[in-house]
């Protein structure tokens, strides 16, 4: 009986994190695909410094680009290893605040977050129907199954 409350409790925690995770997921893609303050335009990287943090290699990529005839420079919160100085690069930036840029094709790797919770999602939740639907047959086969004795035969 033990076993069964562990195994499932492990169906209902794959399916609480894949739904965690697809939730969150969405709300930031929600925030990042909104399109109706962002314009597209070709920045121009100017900087990337690189520095190590906990054994990890951090990049810092600043861009600079034109809005309305004014130069503005920016640290783009993304990088890529395609990225060097001087490259021109696809970007949007923000109506409102055009200090606030992004890159779209970069963006999209945020789609791997709900996609990994769908994963766990449909894991957990597969685990969790089996397990039910395997109580409904036990369940019906001692209501209503019949009982065969069976006599075992001794060929030699």
């Amino acid at each position: 009986m033990k076993e069964n409350k562990i195994e499932n409790l492990i169906w209902i925690l794959f399916a609480s994190v894949g739904a965690i995770f697809v939730i969150i997921g969405f709300v930031v893609s929600l925030n990042i695909f909104n399109d109706k303050n962002k314009v597209n335009t070709v920045g121009t990287i100017t900087e990337i410094s690189s520095y190590s943090r906990d054994d990890n290699r951090n990049h810092d990529v600043y861009v600079s680009y034109i809005v309305d005839g004014k130069e503005y420079e920016s640290r783009l919160y993304s990088y890529s290893s395609s990225f060097y100085e001087g490259k021109k690069i696809n970007i949007y930036y923000d109506k409102e605040n055009p200090n606030k840029i992004g890159v779209k094709s970069l963006d999209l790797l945020f789609l791997i977050f709900p996609g990994i919770g769908l994963i766990f999602l449909i894991i957990g939740g597969t685990g969790i129907l089996i397990k039910k639907n395997k109580k409904k047959l036990e369940k019906k086969l001692k209501e209503n199954g019949k009982l065969i004795y069976l006599t075992m035969l001794k060929l030699f």
